[in-house]
């Protein structure tokens, strides 16, 4: 019998001491307040001021439309290409058009694919422009100055 009086009053002092602990050191660490979310004022200053007002009130230009595209100046060329001229006959039509072409690079690959020769995009890179002198020529007009003639007998001439 006494020891199961002694087993109660362990029993017994085991509760109280638990019971005596304080809450924080029982408590989760884990446990956080929940945030609250804030709503952002306006401030008196952004309201209060009012918007700017342009310095000078500028027209809308009128609309004059969309500019037309002329006709590339190759076209004529191509035409006849694909009339079924030679290439001879394209190489005679450039020399006598006298128009200088200016062909960039997608306008050649335009010609490429159409079937134009080399010859004849060469043709048309050079129509309308002054030929290239000659080497004899350079050499005359270098021979003329006294310098230049020092340095054309000095230089032997290509065969």
């Amino acid at each position: 019998m006494s020891s199961s009086r002694t087993d109660r009053a362990v029993a017994f002092a085991l509760l109280l001491a638990v019971s005596a602990v304080p809450a924080s050191l029982t408590a989760s660490p884990r446990k956080t307040k929940t945030p609250v979310a804030r709503t952002p004022t306006p401030t008196a200053a952004i309201t209060s001021r009012p918007a700017p007002r342009p310095a000078t009130l500028v027209p809308d230009p009128p609309y004059v439309g969309t500019p037309a595209a002329g006709e590339k100046p190759y076209a004529g060329i191509l035409r006849a290409k694909e009339a079924g001229a030679s290439e001879e006959e394209l190489l005679a039509r450039v020399a006598k058009d006298g128009v200088r072409y200016s062909l960039s690079t997608p306008d050649m690959q335009t010609l490429r694919a159409a079937g134009l020769s080399p010859k004849v995009i060469e043709a048309m890179l050079r129509a309308g422009r002054e030929p290239l002198p000659s080497p004899s020529v350079k050499a005359a007009a270098a021979a003329a100055t006294p310098v230049g003639a020092a340095r054309a007998a000095a230089t032997p001439t290509p065969r």
